[in-house]
C-alpha cells in the first residue's frame, strides 16, 4: 500500500511543481507508456494488500480507519487531477495520456474499496467533484427544457422542476450515498410521464404515477412531502360534502399504503419515509374531518330537538332511556301491548316523540330502539324493581 500512497504523493508534487515534474521526463524520453503499465501493477498490488490487511488486522475499528484514510486520499487526488491546470508544453498530451488514465485508475481504486469493504466505506463523505458533474449531466438531460415542455399539465411539470431544484440545492458535499440514490432515481424514473401521449391527456393519472414513484423510491425531502400533501388538501377542499371528503381521504390512504418500496435507499437515509409521513398527515386530516362532521351532526340534531321541544308538549317520565327500552320490551313480550313485529318501530317512535326520559327532554328514536333490543343488566334489574314496586302498591 505504501507504493500507492507514494505514487499519490508523487502526482501531487508533480502537479504543484510543473517545471520539475518527474512525468515531464517520461514525455521527453517517450517513456510515458511505462507509467500507464505501472497503473495496472499497482491496482493488483493494492488489492492484494487490502486482502492481507483484512486478514491480519485484529481491530475492526483500526481497519475501518485505514480504509477510510485510503478513501480520503484518493478523493483528494481525484479532485486535484480533474481540476488542476498549469503552464506546461506537455499539458494537453499529459491530460490525454496520463491525467485522464489516472483519473479512471483511481476511480477503480475507490470502487474496489466500496465493493470489497462496504461496511467500512464512508458513504457520507463527499464524492470527487467530477462524479457529481456526471450525475448532474444525467439529471439535466432527463429534466431538460425540451422534456419539461412536453408535459402539458402544469402541476406535473412544476413537480419535475421541484425535483431538479432539490438536486441543485445539494451541490456542496454531494455524498456517495446521494450519488447512489440519484443514480437509481434517474434510471428508474417513469419516462412515460414525458413521452407517452396517453399520460399527457390525463393530469390525474400522470400526477398519480409520478407521486407513486416518489413514494416508492422514498424521496423523503420536505419540498416533495409539502407538494403531495398540498395537492391532496386542494382536491379535498373542492369536495363540499364532509362525509365524501372523509371517503376521498380514506381512499388515498389505502392507495398510498399499498405502494411497494422499490429499494432500501432513501433521499434522507435516517429520516421518516415519505410514505409514512404522507399516511400520518392523511390520518390527521381524516380525524379532523370526522370530528368536524360529528360536531355538525350534533348541532343539526340539537336544532331538531329544539324545534320538537317547542312544538310538542311531552309527558315527563322518571325512566332512564335504558329503563324505558326494557319497559316497552316487557309490555310487548308479555302481550300487554299487542304490537305486530313490523310495527315495533312505530311503537318505539310513539314513545320517543311523546315522552321524555329522566335526564333528557328529547329521546331519539334510534337511541330508544337500541335500548329496546340491547338491554343491559342494570336496566333490566332496575326495571324489574319498578314492576315489583307497582305490584306491591296494588296489594295495599
Amino acid at each position: 500500500m505504501s507504493d500507492l500512497l507514494s505514487n499519490i504523493d508523487r502526482v501531487v508534487d508533480n502537479l504543484n511543481n510543473p517545471e520539475e515534474c518527474s512525468f515531464r521526463k517520461l514525455f521527453e524520453n517517450n517513456q510515458i507508456q511505462n507509467q500507464i503499465i505501472e497503473f495496472k501493477k499497482n491496482k493488483k498490488l493494492f488489492k492484494q494488500h487490502l486482502n492481507k490487511l483484512a486478514l491480519e488486522e485484529k481491530s475492526t475499528e483500526a481497519f475501518k480507519r485505514q480504509i477510510q484514510y485510503y478513501q480520503t486520499s484518493l478523493i483528494k487526488l481525484l479532485d486535484l487531477l480533474y481540476t488542476y491546470q498549469h503552464e506546461c508544453v506537455y499539458f494537453n498530451e499529459c491530460r490525454k495520456k496520463l491525467l485522464r488514465p489516472k483519473v479512471n485508475f483511481y476511480i477503480g481504486y475507490l470502487e474496489l474499496l466500496l465493493q470489497s469493504f462496504p461496511d467500512y466505506f464512508n458513504t457520507a463523505q463527499p464524492v470527487p467533484f467530477f462524479l457529481y458533474l456526471n450525475i448532474r449531466k444525467k439529471l439535466y438531460k432527463l429534466f431538460c427544457k425540451k422534456n419539461i415542455a412536453l408535459i402539458q399539465n402544469k402541476s406535473v411539470s412544476d413537480l419535475c422542476l421541484l425535483i431538479k431544484a432539490v438536486f441543485d440545492e445539494n451541490t456542496i458535499g454531494f455524498s456517495f450515498q446521494a450519488i447512489n440514490y440519484w443514480d437509481d432515481f434517474i434510471s428508474g424514473f417513469p419516462k412515460e410521464i414525458i413521452k407517452d401521449a396517453t399520460y399527457q391527456n390525463d393530469e390525474k393519472i400522470q400526477k398519480r404515477l409520478l407521486c407513486r414513484y416518489l413514494i416508492s423510491i422514498n424521496f423523503n425531502h420536505s419540498y416533495i412531502y409539502q407538494f403531495i400533501t398540498d395537492d391532496i388538501k386542494g382536491a379535498t377542499t373542492e369536495i363540499e360534502d364532509q362525509s365524501k371528503r372523509i371517503h376521498y381521504l380514506s381512499r388515498i390512504k389505502k392507495n398510498i399504503s399499498q405502494i411497494v418500496d422499490l429499494n432500501s435507499k432513501s433521499f434522507y437515509p435516517y429520516g421518516e419515509t415519505l410514505k409514512q409521513m404522507s399516511l400520518n398527515w392523511i390520518k390527521k386530516e381524516i380525524n379532523y374531518y370526522k370530528y368536524s362532521y360529528t360536531i355538525i351532526q350534533e348541532q343539526s340534531i340539537s336544532e331538531v330537538d329544539k324545534v320538537q321541544s317547542r312544538s310538542v308538549n311531552k309527558f315527563k317520565t322518571n325512566f332512564s332511556v335504558g329503563q324505558m327500552g326494557c319497559f316497552l320490551r316487557t309490555l310487548v313480550d308479555n302481550k300487554i301491548m299487542d304490537i305486530d313485529k313490523d310495527r315495533i318501530g312505530e311503537f318505539i317512535k310513539l314513545f320517543s316523540d311523546n315522552f321524555s326520559s329522566l335526564r333528557s327532554v328529547n329521546v331519539s328514536t334510534k337511541h330508544l330502539s337500541n335500548k329496546y333490543y340491547e338491554q343491559n343488566e342494570y336496566a333490566l334489574k332496575s326495571t324489574k324493581e319498578i314492576f315489583l314496586k307497582l305490584y306491591r302498591s296494588s296489594n295495599n
